[in-house]
């Protein structure tokens, strides 16, 4: 009789970098090693702040005029985004830190992340395939979550006009099986790098739970959404992209995204910056003086 492997049991801690708390989450698609240096940061972020829990990679809404806790989650291999718990606040101060404008270390943090951006899991292929406009397709988990997260006929007739769809790593197999004869060698499986294909494209359509949008954004793509307008829930970057598109500054999506690097305030910390703990304590300083926390 085959001996029983041992029961991995559930994280009681869940933080980034915690290797039970990876694998709860994504599974056998591996993380790669290039994400190692952010718990250089995660490991300076309290558990408690200004009266509340700060958790890792969750997602609830506080009350609208105020906040009952912090998330925090990571991005481009590079990146630790630190965000209350509660959509209309977080967009809110987002739009005013864009509003502040890019600084030089703004920018100067923003080359680094593109001369240096790659794929968060270990995917093992590379295709030489000549696309254009690509399609970045979420995991199972938001293609079937309540009726699913993707416009599938949008997709569809991308394809049509020549687009390719790029499987998210996490793709269980029998989604990897239906949506290959769906789209034939128009769709990329899940074991094929991301980024290679991603540089060489002119468009780049994603939803707003995927942080490909701020890749393309980099890379200076066009982008497109592939959301469904009557879906249920948020996605992880969605306030992000809510600021970037909602805050009322004249300026490419590229400077933008350069203002959000470029102060404390906003809660981006990337691995580039200077002073870890500086900036995440500028950040929850500025919270607590500006933003109502639960009683």
């Amino acid at each position: 009789m085959a001996k029983k492997k041992p029961f991995m049991y559930m994280s009681t801690n869940e933080w980034l970098g915690d290797s039970v708390t990876h694998f709860m989450k994504t599974g056998n698609a591996l993380r790669s090693d290039e994400n190692d240096d952010l718990s250089n940061i995660s490991m300076l972020i309290p558990k408690t702040v200004n009266g509340v829990k700060v958790e890792y990679d969750i997602s609830y809404e506080s009350p609208k005029d105020r906040i009952h806790g912090y998330k925090y989650t990571d991005l481009l291999t590079k990146v630790v985004m630190l965000s209350p718990c509660n959509s209309s606040i977080a967009v809110q101060n987002l739009i005013e830190q864009i509003k502040k404008g890019p600084t030089e270390e703004g920018h100067a943090i923003l080359s680094k992340l593109k001369a240096n951006l790659t794929d968060k899991y270990l995917l093992d292929e590379e295709s030489d395939l000549p696309v254009k406009e690509l399609v970045i397709l979420p995991g199972t988990n938001l293609l079937t979550k309540e009726g699913g997260w993707c416009d599938m006929e949008k997709i569809d007739k991308l394809v049509e006009e020549g687009a390719y769809v790029k499987l998210h790593p996490i793709t269980a197999k029998v989604w990897q099986t239906m949506l290959m004869k769906r789209w034939g060698d128009k769709c990329i499986n899940n074991d094929v790098a991301l980024y290679p294909l991603l540089k060489k494209c002119d468009k780049a359509y994603f939803c707003m739970s995927s942080e490909t949008g701020l890749s393309a954004t980099i890379l200076g793509k066009k982008l497109g959404l592939i959301d469904l307008k009557e879906r249920k829930g948020r996605g992880t970057f969605e306030n992000v992209y809510n600021a970037l598109d909602r805050c009322g500054v004249k300026d490419t999506l590229y400077n933008k995204l350069a203002a959000l690097f470029s102060h404390p305030e906003s809660g981006f910390i990337c691995i580039y910056h200077d002073n870890y703990q500086e900036r995440i304590d500028k950040y929850f300083a500025h919270m607590k003086e500006t933003y109502k926390h639960k009683e």
